[in-house]
């Protein structure tokens, strides 16, 4: 089946062969391309499905698609969100001017230089309101956490 799909392609392809004399490599191209993505095709295929150890109407062994969801457990998704609000509480309390710079830093995903240009604060004041904001979350967080001397393992 995949040689079949290779040569009706080569032959509805064969105006854009540039060079005859190469056909034989540039079939080989081809057919090699649709091998490999045959062969991709069917390891996902693999992937996905698992056969059963019973046999289907046709002796041949039934699949059934896994029952994986590319989603996080619910307990993994609950521990984020709880994650997620934590860290937005904290960032909430820091002073207005650290705060300002952490959301346009991870918030609006400006750089120094463009959070700078925009507050019109120099560019030492706004990485050195970075680290403070920082060293002030890990802090808080780590607090939160019940992580010993602000440093989580």
């Amino acid at each position: 089946e995949v040689a079949h799909d290779a040569f009706c392609a080569a032959y509805f392809s064969l105006d854009r062969l540039r060079e005859p004399e190469q056909f034989s490599s540039w079939l080989y191209t081809i057919a090699r391309n649709f091998a490999l993505a045959d062969r991709r095709d069917r390891e996902r295929h693999r992937r996905r499905f698992r056969p059963l150890e019973t046999d289907g109407e046709d002796g041949e062994a039934v699949e059934v698609p896994l029952l994986q969801s590319r989603e996080p457990a619910p307990d993994v998704h609950s521990a984020r969100e709880e994650m997620n609000r934590r860290v937005a509480a904290c960032i909430a309390r820091l002073p207005d001017p650290l705060r300002t710079v952490v959301h346009a830093r991870y918030f609006d995903n400006l750089s120094c230089d463009e959070i700078a240009a925009r507050s019109g604060a120099p560019v030492g004041t706004v990485t050195k309101r970075l680290t403070r904001a920082r060293r002030l979350l890990r802090d808080r967080l780590a607090s939160l956490l019940g992580s010993p001397g602000g440093r989580s393992a």
